[in-house]
């Protein structure tokens, strides 16, 4: 079965319920044969973007203190599970970063945390890993690594 690698703007669906593609993240967590990982600053950009739009006024504080503790609680119970990222990653990277500046992009160029995700993915060394990420440009950088990526927004673009 295989192995997701959430990144925060496929993981974020989980929780935004409205969002394209949100039903289909929601189907990864229904795959109990399959385990689901986020890198552990993820975190940070999963509950900056809960405040956000709590901020934006889209959001309550009620309903966004049960976003987090929904969050949590994925964490907690192991559907998903915390990868650290190390100083060798981070070091590692810069070969990442060189691929940044030289592909052509889509909608922005991928930045120092989207070279630092390919990095993490391309490290974990399993054959069954898949990036799930909206982020039209990160897939395409992860793509060029050959890791195979899969974004909620376009069902069928698993790669």
């Amino acid at each position: 079965m295989p192995t997701y690698l959430l990144d925060a703007s496929g993981l974020c669906k989980r929780y935004f319920s409205h969002e394209v593609g949100a039903d289909l993240i929601n189907e990864l967590f229904k795959d109990t044969t399959s385990t689901r990982y986020l890198l552990n600053f993820t975190i940070l950009e999963i509950l900056n973007a809960i405040y956000r739009v709590h901020r934006a006024g889209y959001l309550d504080e009620t309903e966004r203190d049960v976003l987090i503790e929904a969050f949590y609680k994925d964490i907690s119970d192991g559907s998903l599970l915390i990868y650290s990222v190390h100083d060798l990653h981070i070091f590692l990277a810069e070969s990442t970063i060189q691929r940044v500046q030289a592909m052509s992009v889509t909608k922005k160029r991928p930045g120092p945390m989207d070279a630092l995700i390919v990095t993490c993915a391309y490290y974990f060394d399993l054959t069954d890993l898949i990036l799930v990420s909206a982020d039209i440009d990160l897939n395409a950088l992860a793509r060029q690594v050959n890791i195979l990526t899969f974004d909620p927004e376009q069902p069928f673009s698993l790669l």
